[in-house]
């Protein structure tokens, strides 16, 4: 309990502001530290102690903390110096206010206001002067600040080694401040509200117009990786487009779902409407075994997309009758995206004909990069099976499945779709096969699992979904781009899937191309996701095609 009374005294002590002589005694009862430290307050001890690590690297591991503090809830951090060994460039640094101010500036891009108290105060028993740090806390309507450069190298010049990087973004986490990049948990919180106490919280949900949540999706599992890709595009400024990529199958709509879920009660994000316009018109329920009509498609075209657009952000249906062309939808849009901070989603751009997909691809760059020399917070999302005309840093792909996220995934399906204990136990001990034949894809693995429900033991259903039964499934996922193959992409794909696995010379020699002609064919398959590669140290790169697409 003396945790909790700690720290709403703190607490209250921050939010009016307070930097004064009352601080000093909720952080100092008894002229002692508390034997702890929190969200809100972190002790700074100098007692010339430590003579080898350099003073520069001790003021830039204030600023690491200082900026984990503003990300978080704001706090306090407290420096106590010796009277005869205190450093005193450390002391001089943190005594400097404008001076901080600037350094913390260089490094975050922007002047947080950081406020400074030196005084002194009795600590048992003796008089040490003290440097008491005000750090105020992130507005909710502001993102979280990553530095925008390195700090001070610590090692080696052939083997730098910094405190904190460019692109690091750092959060106050109960008692430590921690990098979040790679913390899904952490930028989850840095995005939300950042109350100290659960009593205290608010929901304010950002304007959005998501469908309902798929009827036929049992439970979100894993994609860490991929979430806080995106968590971490939020921060990063004049970013604007990411593209969410992969096979069909995959999840890619049920990622972009999550992500913008969570992004509606995390103001944090800085976002004022998050829009979802999808292209596509039905989906495959694996629960359910066959296709069903989505519950709206809300665009067939770049024009119709760009029209229900404007209608999300504010725009009448006549005033849409009233613009003349496509120039003057897209300077709407531009318009639209730098006076509101948007996250607009484009899911399944691959509902259109390959060459209308680049277009809008086209089109909305245009867009997103002309508004956001007004307004970078806006964004926009792709999903597509197709990478578009994207560079490596926009793209964001997707694979399978494997390890704990399929057994987990497994899991819930058993849980969820049978109840003959018999069947489950046969599910749990042909989980390889299952993931061989599934290639980790979540409605693959789901619509073995309920054949599975129907009677079937699991290598029958396992045979039965590489045949009839799963071609309708198949189709769904791979059909499109099947079709949009040239006939000698289709020859190498063919050839390919008979190998299982193969060199690029074998490749080259049973379809009868040159190296030219091959490497084009491959770059375009590879665009589809349709083949992987892996590196082997005696036979060269091995080129793979994974079970379900050689079963098309």
């Amino acid at each position: 309990m003396l945790h909790l009374e700690v720290d709403k005294r703190i607490a209250e002590r921050h939010t009016s502001g307070a930097l004064d002589v009352s601080v000093l005694e909720a952080l100092l009862p008894n002229s002692k530290p508390h034997d702890f430290e929190s969200f809100l307050f972190d002790y700074k001890v100098f007692l010339g102690q430590d003579k080898t690590t350099p003073s520069v690297v001790k003021g830039e591991s204030i600023i690491k903390d200082i900026a984990a503090f503003f990300n978080s809830m704001g706090g306090y951090i407290l420096s106590i110096f010796d009277i005869e060994k205190n450093d005193l460039d450390v002391f001089t640094f943190l005594s400097d206010n404008d001076k901080l101010n600037q350094r913390i500036t260089g490094f975050l891009g922007k002047n947080i206001g950081i406020r400074t108290l030196i005084t002194s105060a009795e600590i048992e028993g003796l008089r040490r002067p003290v440097v008491l740090t005000f750090i105020p806390k992130r507005p909710i309507s502001e993102k979280p600040r990553p530095f925008i450069k390195n700090s001070t190298n610590i090692g080696a010049p052939d083997k730098p080694k910094f405190l904190f990087s460019k692109g690091g973004l750092y959060c106050r986490y109960e008692h430590e401040c921690k990098p979040a990049n790679e913390d899904i948990e952490l930028l989850n919180f840095l995005y939300s509200d950042r109350h100290w106490k659960p009593d205290f919280q608010v929901n304010v949900k950002v304007e959005n117009n998501l469908p309902p949540r798929d009827p036929n999706l049992i439970q979100f599992v894993g994609r860490k990786t991929s979430l806080e890709a995106l968590w971490n595009w939020i921060t990063e400024p004049r970013r604007p487009i990411r593209v969410l990529t992969a096979a069909g199958g995959l999840g890619k709509t049920t990622v972009a779902f999550e992500f913008a879920s969570q992004l509606l009660d995390r103001p944090g994000a800085g976002l004022d409407k998050v829009v979802w316009l999808s292209g596509k018109k039905i989906t495959y329920a694996a629960t359910l075994g066959k296709l069903v009509p989505t519950t709206r498609c809300d665009f067939e075209n770049v024009d119709d997309l760009l029209d229900n657009f404007l209608i999300q952000v504010g725009f009448t249906e006549a005033e849409i009758r009233d613009l003349s062309d496509r120039d003057e939808r897209i300077s709407k849009s531009i318009e639209a995206f730098a006076t509101l901070s948007i996250l607009l989603v484009i899911d399944d751009v691959d509902s259109l004909p390959k060459e209308e997909q680049n277009d809008l691809f086209a089109v909305i760059s245009q867009v997103i990069s002309a508004a956001n020399y007004q307004n970078d917070n806006s964004r926009v999302l792709f999903t597509s099976r197709l990478e578009l005309l994207t560079g490596k840093e926009q793209r964001i792909g997707l694979n399978g499945f494997d390890g704990k996220d399929f057994e987990e995934y497994v899991d819930i399906n058993v849980r969820y779709l049978i109840e003959d204990v018999t069947q489950a136990k046969g599910v749990n001990s042909s989980r390889n096969r299952i993931l061989d034949a599934s290639a980790g894809s979540p409605i693959f693995i789901t619509s073995i699992i309920r054949l599975v429900s129907l009677g079937h033991d699991v290598g029958k259903a396992v045979l039965e979904w590489r045949g009839k039964n799963g071609e309708q499934i198949r189709a769904f996922a791979f059909e499109r781009e099947i079709a949009q193959l040239s006939a000698s992409q289709k020859e190498i794909l063919y050839a390919l899937q008979l190998l299982s696995r193969a060199r690029i010379e074998e490749i080259k020699e049973i379809c009868g191309i040159t190296s030219v002609e091959l490497e084009q064919d491959l770059s375009t398959l590879k665009e589809y996701h349709l083949y992987s590669t892996k590196g082997d140290p005696v036979a060269g790169t091995i080129l793979e095609v994974p079970e379900p697409i050689r079963l098309m």
